[in-house]
């Protein structure tokens, strides 16, 4: 019986062990979205004419301050070619490219920690671009919060079972003693 009630002692500690370790996750920051991406044509605000007239561009956008860890959840998508930039902004208003990339489609994170941050569309071809529908740009910082779990549990019930299983076998098979008849 001994054995299985240090058993049921062992296995009450191992399930009762605790870790906590951090998790980080992107959280999106609220306000901190365009959507829809738009030229500034009153036209046809989706749409990014030629590089040679007026409304080739759509932003550019500003948000600040990024909070430290911070990114741009690029979500873009468009007919044809475009050049997409993030750059800083330094305190005496010059820029800082962080991300510059021409294509159609951009489904990216650019890291974007601390700082004042613009963000600019711009179609340098030769005829319009469509920039399509649900195509955003949104601001997200890194939060890390803390789980706490059980691992042993598992582990440590069996074991407590087990003990109870040896202290009710013990009991079982203790054996019985006679009395003396006088």
């Amino acid at each position: 019986m001994v054995p299985g009630l240090i058993l049921i002692v062992a296995g009450i500690v191992l399930a009762a062990v605790v870790v906590t370790k951090p998790v980080t996750n992107l959280k999106d920051i609220p306000g901190a979205v365009w959507t829809p991406i738009q030229s500034q044509n009153p036209v046809n605000p989706s749409v990014l004419s030629p590089a040679s007239e007026p409304y080739n561009r759509a932003g550019p956008w500003g948000y600040g301050p990024m909070p430290v860890g911070g990114q741009f959840a690029l979500n873009i998508l468009a007919s044809g070619p475009v050049r997409v930039i993030v750059a800083s902004v330094s305190s005496d208003q010059t820029l800082e490219t962080v991300y510059n990339k021409f294509g159609t489609s951009f489904f990216e994170p650019v890291p974007a920690s601390g700082g004042t941050y613009q963000v600019q569309v711009t179609n340098e071809g030769t005829s319009s671009v469509e920039i399509m529908s649900g195509s955003n740009v949104f601001a997200q910082q890194r939060i890390t919060t803390y789980e706490t779990s059980y691992p042993y549990v598992a582990w440590g019930s069996l074991v407590a079972v087990l003990g109870v299983a040896l202290v009710v076998v013990g009991y079982i098979l203790k054996p019985k003693r006679k009395l003396s008849k006088r």
